[in-house]
């Protein structure tokens, strides 16, 4: 029960899904950015971004050091592999050390994604997504 009383006090928000249109590499407040190019399908969370949300409202543990208020938008970014599984998952936002390692643990942690399909044929494709985090 108490636990369920924290999870009701975060907010995290689910980054949209990919455009197919061929993107260039450019920061977009708030939307998942697909890096690669040229896609028939970009990659996408298993269930879609409200599985995604579901995961991380379930998954995420936030350091007993940041307990209390607390809110910042942290951007992730990794490789969804043609295989799905997730490569060079890096933090790009500057946030505390344990939130940076909880974030970190919390995508690897992730089911494999569903990989871009690029002429029908699973492809690599680098992405960046925001989750913003908001505790009273």
């Amino acid at each position: 029960e108490e636990d369920d009383n924290i999870l009701g006090e975060m907010v995290v928000v689910a980054p949209q899904k990919p455009k197919t249109k061929k993107r260039r590499k450019k920061k977009q407040e708030g939307k998942m950015v697909v890096e690669n190019k040229d896609f028939d399908t970009g990659p996408f969370y298993p269930g879609g971004n409200s599985a995604l949300l579901h995961f991380v409202e379930q998954n995420l543990c936030v350091p007993e050091t940041l307990q209390g208020a607390y809110q910042q938008r942290i951007n992730v970014s990794f490789y969804v592999l043609g295989d799905g599984s997730l490569a060079d998952v890096k933090v790009i936002t500057i946030c505390p050390q344990e939130m940076k390692e909880e974030v970190l643990r919390l995508v690897k942690a992730m089911p494999k994604w569903k990989p871009a399909l690029k002429d029908g044929k699973p492809t690599c494709a680098k992405i960046m997504i925001p989750i913003d985090i908001m505790l009273k």
